[in-house]
């Protein structure tokens, strides 16, 4: 139990612990996903806990989540994040203190407004053309289509063609994916989560197909710098941004650092958004008065109008927003203090790891008023207004907010504004709905549609 230290009104109600082992056979049990959230509706505001000798802490209070996610120069990411530094490097997903400041100020032009509507939207436009065209050949025959690796390509061809602005071949953008699912599968299982050695001992083919696949990512991410170096012309791409970029000494970025950026913008950037598309479509099929609502705001816009018309739609807004909240990308967020702390008027000793639950907060009966429903109001301003703006999380919140979120929320907009007119959507039953042991919310199967032209 933590001590209390201050008088607060922020409650302890018990701990999930079970024995010496801890939470380790309800972890084992349960899942991480679940056994997070049934910590949230059984227990206080502050749940300590402890897998096996590790102690953790959980926060369900989303005053107490502001606390820590705003408190950026206390609060460095959590012990996982180790892994993604040994496939990442040092970039903007995994610095901290006054790298991450300048690889912020790096980093964040990239996403800059004018660059995501005006530039980074038609390469979205360009590949959405090409999915639509295999579901009329899909709807045509009658064949069932694989949305998880639809999605997935759509986002790794936009990803790749905003970054290089380059038509990267459909070989290699399979490549990327493989590459990015065997660094997923090493870095965010649960058991990792709550633990601290490497796979280099305990699972060695893993770990030799990880280093393989490293070595694929920079040599491609290398003759790619090597070809735009060689190209006259200036491209309005993110590859463009960083060789422009400065350092506060004026100083360029150095050619590891560069892999270290476009590395983590292509991992953050896929994973996200082709996670968030699947969960769409999934309920799409499910929730037909919500996904009728959706069809006839979409009708009152010209199908041919830009980015900038088709963002006015504020149901579309609503919608997605509350497909990350049933389903937000990521499951939980965690992080450390570099020092002693106190949240909440209890002391938490440096290096604590800290849990803060999307999945778990997005349900939370206090302060959702359909929690386990598909609401999109939830997100209307008249709604929206009467909650604390930390239970809803999906992009995490604070200084550490991801760069990216307006790209991810951009792409996902121009893709169900041109697919939702022209198809119907059926998730075909029986599937196996097992989530893979990873922080992302991932099937172990990919997940089966069949589509239908409308009209």
């Amino acid at each position: 139990m933590l001590k209390k230290v201050e008088n607060t009104e922020f409650t302890i109600s018990g701990s999930p612990d079970q024995g010496i082992f801890g939470v380790i056979p309800r972890v084992r049990k349960l899942g991480g996903l679940n056994f997070l959230t049934q910590n949230m509706l059984n227990y206080g505001d502050i749940i300590p806990f402890h897998y096996g000798i590790r102690s953790y802490i959980q926060l369900n209070n989303p005053e107490l989540i502001k606390y820590v996610l705003v408190n950026n120069n206390i609060y460095s990411k959590g012990p996982s994040y180790k892994f993604y530094r040994e496939i990442l490097g040092d970039g903007l997903l995994t610095s901290f203190g006054k790298r991450w400041i300048q690889d912020r100020k790096i980093i964040q032009p990239i996403f800059d407004r004018k660059y995501v509507e005006e530039y980074y939207s038609k390469s979205v436009f360009e590949v959405v053309d090409k999915v639509k065209q295999r579901w009329l050949e899909a709807a045509h025959s009658g064949s069932p289509v694989n949305v998880t690796k639809d999605m997935a390509h759509l986002t790794m061809s936009v990803t790749l063609k905003t970054m290089f602005s380059t038509q990267i071949d459909d070989e290699t953008v399979k490549n990327v994916d493989r590459a990015i699912n065997t660094f997923l599968t090493y870095v965010g299982a649960p058991r990792m989560v709550f633990a601290f050695n490497s796979f280099r001992y305990t699972r060695p083919i893993l770990f030799n197909n990880v280093q393989k696949e490293l070595k694929f990512m920079h040599e491609l991410i290398q003759n790619l710098i090597d070809n735009r170096r060689k190209d006259k012309i200036r491209h309005e791409d993110t590859l463009t941004l960083l060789l422009e970029a400065k350092k506060e000494d004026g100083t360029s970025i150095s050619d590891e650092e560069l892999h270290e950026h476009i590395f983590s913008l292509i991992f953050a950037g896929y994973e996200t958004t082709s996670v968030l598309l699947q969960w769409a479509l999934i309920i799409i099929s499910k929730h037909p008065y919500a996904t009728d609502r959706l069809r006839s705001e979409i009708a009152k816009v010209d199908s041919a109008a830009p980015f900038s018309k088709i963002n006015e739609i504020a149901y579309l807004d609503w919608f997605i927003q509350e497909v990350m909240r049933v389903y937000p990308p990521l499951w939980t967020t965690a992080r450390m203090p570099i020092k002693d702390d106190v949240i909440g008027g209890y002391e938490v000793k440096a290096f604590t790891p800290i849990l803060l639950p999307q999945y778990a907060m997005h349900r939370h009966p206090k302060h959702w008023k359909n929690p386990e429903g598909f609401w999109p109001e939830h997100f209307s301003p008249e709604v929206e207004k009467e909650r604390h703006p930390y239970c809803y999380f999906p992009f995490s919140l604070g200084p550490r907010k991801c760069a990216g979120w307006r790209f991810a929320m951009m792409e996902a907009k121009i893709v169900l504004f041109h697919l939702l007119p022209l198809f119907d959507v059926e998730l075909i039953p029986g599937q196996d709905e097992t989530l893979r042991k990873i922080m992302s919310m991932r099937f172990v199967n990919d997940r089966m549609f069949r589509v239908y032209t409308r009209g």
